[in-house]
C-alpha cells in the first residue's frame, strides 16, 4: 500500500526526495550515453552503484532532509541459498490468519492480530499482523520548523491518535463511513465539545482492472466495484487529550494541534459529509507516508525497482480523500477506486507482493508555514506480511445486530465512561509536552544540535 504507484495525487510539494528521483532519471540517461549495448545486468549495477553513491554523499553533508530510498535492511541468512537461483520469497511461511481455514467470510475474521515488534528489528513481525509500538512514529521524517527555509526534515514524534485496532476486509462496493456501517456511531465523544476521540482512517483498495484501460483517461464519476477495505481505527493519545483539556485558551495551543482543529473543523455538507473539492484549504493537505521497512530483497527485480522509487516518499489525498465527521468521530475515506488507471493498475499488480514486505504507514496534515510547523503525525502503525489475498471476511457478511459484533475491540475505542471526569492537571507548556514524549521534539536544542538524528 505504499509505493510511487499508489500515486493518489500530487506528491509533497519540492522534497529532496524529487531531487533524488530526478537525480536517478539523468544517471539512466547517462549511462544511455555512454553505451546503449550495456546489458539488463550491467544497467542494473551501474544503477544501484548511483544510488549508494547518492545516499553517502547525502550523509557525508549530515542533511536529513532526504528518505533513502535505498534497500536499508540486509536480507536474512534464510532469505534463499543462492540469490542467482529463480524468485522464492522468504516470506513462504504464510498461513490464512484473516478469517479461518475453512474459508469463513462472516466478519469476525477482519480483526487483525496486534503483534507488537521492536522499532528497529521489523522482520521479527509474524504474518499478517500489526504493530502499535510507539515508538513507530520515530521512523517518519517530517517538516521542520523551519522546513521553508534549510528544507529539513525531522523525526516525528508521538502520533496524535493511536491505533486501536485494524480492520481488513473484502467488500462488492465501496465502504465509505466505516463510524456508522460497522462501529454503528457507537464510539468517540468530543472533548470540550470539539475535538473527536475517535479517528477512522479507512483505505479503499480496488481489486478490478481500468474500465478503460491502463492508459485512459480519469472518469468524472468515480469507478466503483469490488475490493479491499483496511480501517485503521484510532483512539486520540493521552498527550494529546491531556493538551486539548487543560489548555484553558486554545489559542495556546502547540502549532500541530492547532493546525489538527483546523483540519477537524473543516467545512462539512450534508450529515457532516465533505467530499472534493474541499473548501477547507487544511484538509486539502491530507499525505500518507508508506515505508517499506523489510522483505524487498527477495521480489522480482521490476517491482522493487518500483517500490524503491517511491519508498518514503508522501503523497496527498486532495482528490481522493472523503471526510465524515459526527459526534465523537472523525473519520478519512482514502478512495483508491478514484486513482488515475495507471496508478489502479500499478497498485493491483503491487498488492500481490505486500505480503512478502514489512511496511510503515502515517498520515500527516502538512504544515506549510512556522505557525504550522512542525509537523506530526495524524496517526501510524507497522504491518508485517500483510496478505491480502487470504482475506476471507466480507462486508456483505456483517452481523445485523450491534452486540452481535463481538470482533469490534468496543472498549479500547471509548474515551472515558459518561458522567465521569479527568483529574485536572496544570496547564502545560511547550516544554512539558516534548519531555513527555520520547525523543526531543523537532528543532528543540538537542535536535538541531545532532542534525536532526534522534
Amino acid at each position: 500500500m505504499g509505493c510511487g504507484c499508489f500515486g493518489g495525487g500530487s506528491k509533497d510539494n519540492k522534497t529532496d526526495d524529487d531531487k533524488a528521483a530526478r537525480g536517478n532519471v539523468n544517471s539512466s540517461s547517462d549511462n544511455k550515453k555512454r553505451g546503449g549495448s550495456l546489458s539488463l545486468v550491467k544497467k542494473k549495477t551501474s544503477f544501484g552503484k548511483k544510488q549508494e553513491q547518492t545516499r553517502r554523499s547525502l550523509d557525508a553533508s549530515g542533511t536529513d532532509a532526504f528518505h533513502d530510498a535505498d534497500d536499508g535492511i540486509s536480507a536474512p541468512d534464510y532469505a534463499v541459498k543462492d540469490r542467482n537461483e529463480s524468485f522464492q520469497p522468504y516470506a513462504h511461511h504464510l498461513h490464512p490468519i484473516l478469517g479461518n481455514l475453512q474459508g469463513d467470510t462472516s466478519m469476525k475474521g477482519a480483526s487483525i492480530p496486534r503483534y507488537d515488534t521492536p522499532v528497529n528489528e521489523p522482520l521479527v513481525g509474524k504474518p499478517s499482523t500489526w504493530s502499535g509500538n510507539l515508538g513507530n512514529s520515530h521512523t517518519f521524517l517530517l517538516r521542520g520548523k523551519h522546513y521553508k527555509r534549510d528544507r529539513k526534515k525531522f523525526t516525528s514524534q508521538s502520533s496524535a491518535y493511536e491505533v486501536q485496532q485494524l480492520l481488513v476486509f473484502r467488500s462488492e462496493k465501496k465502504v465509505m463511513d466505516v463510524h456508522e456501517k460497522i462501529l454503528g456511531k457507537k464510539v468517540g465523544e468530543l472533548i470540550r465539545e470539539r475535538v473527536p476521540s475517535v479517528l477512522i482512517v479507512n483505505v479503499m483498495i480496488p481489486d478490478y482492472p481500468p474500465e478503460g484501460g491502463v492508459f485512459s483517461k480519469l472518469a468524472k464519476i468515480p469507478p466503483d466495484g469490488q475490493g479491499h477495505q483496511v480501517a485503521m481505527v484510532c483512539k486520540i493519545s493521552d498527550w494529546a487529550r491531556e493538551a486539548f483539556e487543560n489548555t484553558k485558551d486554545w489559542k495556546d495551543l502547540p502549532p500541530e494541534l492547532s493546525l489538527l482543529l483546523r483540519y477537524i473543523e473543516g467545512t462539512d455538507g450534508k450529515d457532516g459529509f465533505d467530499g472534493p473539492p474541499h473548501q477547507c484549504v487544511t484538509r486539502q493537505k491530507t499525505k500518507v507516508v508508506v515505508m517499506v521497512k523489510g522483505g524487498q530483497h527477495e521480489l522480482p527485480w521490476p517491482v522493487r525497482m518500483a517500490l524503491s522509487k517511491g519508498n518514503g516518499k508522501p503523497f496527498m489525498t486532495d482528490r481522493t480523500g472523503n471526510f465524515t465527521k459526527r459526534g465523537g468521530c472523525f473519520e478519512i475515506d482514502i478512495d483508491g477506486h478514484a486513482f488515475k488507471p495507471l496508478a489502479t493498475n500499478s497498485l493491483r499488480t503491487c498488492h500481490a507482493f505486500f505480503k512478502y514486505l514489512i511496511l510503515d504507514i502515517g498520515v500527516v496534515v502538512q504544515g506549510e508555514n512556522e505557525k504550522e510547523l512542525p509537523e506530526r503525525l495524524l496517526t501510524c502503525l507497522r504491518v508485517s506480511y500483510p496478505d491480502l489475498e487470504a482475506v476471507t471476511a466480507t462486508f456483505e457478511n456483517i452481523e445485523p445486530d450491534l452486540k452481535q459484533r463481538k470482533w469490534v475491540e468496543w472498549n479500547k475505542l471509548r474515551l472515558r465512561e459518561v458522567g465521569s471526569s479527568f483529574r485536572l492537571l496544570p496547564l502545560p507548556s511547550l516544554k512539558s509536552l516534548s519531555k513527555s514524549q520520547p525523543s526531543a521534539a523537532p528543532d528543540s536544542p538537542e535536535s538541531v544540535k545532532s542534525g536532526g538524528r534522534n
